[in-house]
Formats: C-alpha cells, structure tokens, sequence
C-alpha cells in the first residue's frame, strides 16, 4: 500500500513540474513576444508633403517601412486613419486602411482628396504601438492651380520690368546728359567698367539700379 501511495506521488510531482516548466516557457515566449513587438518602428520614405488635386487620388502613394531591431518586417500590418481635412471637405477616403509589409518591410497607400482646398493629414503605424506612428500631409489645391500659379509669376515679372522701364527714364530725366556722360567715361574699358558696377552693386545693395543706371 505504501509503495502505491509513493508511486502516485511521484507521478503527481512529475506532472506537477511539467505543468511548471511549460508555464515558464510560456510565460517567457509572451514576454519576449511582448519585447520584439515594442522594438517595431516604422519609417517614412515617401509621399509627404506632396500637392494633389480636391477629388483625385494623390500622384504618389505614402510608403512607410517597418523594422526590427533594424531589420524589415515582412507581413505587418499597417493601419492607415485620415485625421484631418480641411473645413468643409467631403468625400476623403484612403484607398485602403490596412495594408501588409512586402518582403522588405515597405507597405504603401493613397489618399483620394475631398472637395476642399487644404490640408489633408493621415496617420500610418502599426496597430496598438502608437509610439511607431508617422503622420502624412498632402496639400490638396484646385484643378488649375499651375496655371494660375504661372500667370500670378509672369504677371509680377512684367509689372517689374514695366516699373525698371519707368525707373530707367524717370533718372534720366532727372540726371540728363551729364550722368549719360559719366558713365560712358567710367565704362569705357571693360575690367575698369566691370569694376565700377561692382562697386555701384555693393554701395546700392541692388543690381536693378545698376542695371537701370
């Protein structure tokens, strides 16, 4: 009788330190899991600070790469969330909201742009570590903001060399003759005229009233 009773015990202390070890190991596999998903950041190549057009998709995806401990991350999981669109914007979507890693880590995606001009912000990381997060910006603009862009600079380059023109007839008109001959005199050889602009540049801090002159 009591070598049964001594067997069952030792069949019930080995199970019990089975039970032990398995939960250490268990217990240090959640632990080291835990550790290697806090070590995940995520990196932004491209796509930020781009212009794009109210209701079209953006020319250039945003592509983030995840790493570990320095090394890519293949089949993450990306979330991507629209935080901010200008006042009064609607229909702003992303073209999905998750997206998996490839094989180097890259995961990437787009935003189509509302009806309003403005900022448009989007997040991107990986979900539940916020720490790993990176935020997006497209500045969405009007259909024909390049040509309204060109016209604003060719118009401001007229109205300068329409205001040189004036400039250049109201000095000769005040100096006369006597300044045309002066300059002539001091512009006569190059090297000597070269420097006499030179010096009318660095005294003036302007290379339009040399230029007028």
């Amino acid at each position: 009788m009591h070598g049964k009773a001594a067997w069952y015990y030792r069949i019930v202390t080995a199970a019990l330190m089975v039970l032990v070890l398995f939960g250490a190991a268990a217990a240090h596999s959640q632990v080291s899991g835990a550790t290697e998903t806090r070590r995940f950041s995520v990196v932004k190549i491209s796509g930020d600070n781009q212009p794009g057009i109210v209701g079209n998709r953006t020319n250039f995806p945003f592509v983030v790469k995840v790493l570990s401990n320095g090394e890519p991350v293949s089949g993450a999981v990306v979330r991507f969330k629209i935080l901010e669109v200008p006042a009064g914007s609607e229909k702003t979507e992303l073209e999905s909201k998750e997206e998996k890693t490839d094989g180097k880590g890259y995961a990437e995606n787009r935003i189509i742009l509302g009806t309003k001009p403005g900022a448009y912000i989007v997040e991107a990381g990986v979900p539940g570590h916020k720490e790993s997060y990176v935020v997006f910006t497209v500045e969405g603009k009007k259909k024909h903001w390049m040509f309204f862009l060109f016209a604003g600079i060719i118009g401001g380059l007229c109205l300068f060399l329409f205001g040189m023109h004036l400039l250049g007839l109201g000095l000769r008109e005040w100096a006369g003759d006597q300044m045309k001959n002066m300059l002539s005199a001091l512009t006569r050889h190059r090297m000597f005229g070269l420097g006499v602009g030179f010096s009318i540049t660095t005294a003036f801090q302007s290379s339009t009233s040399t230029i007028v002159m």
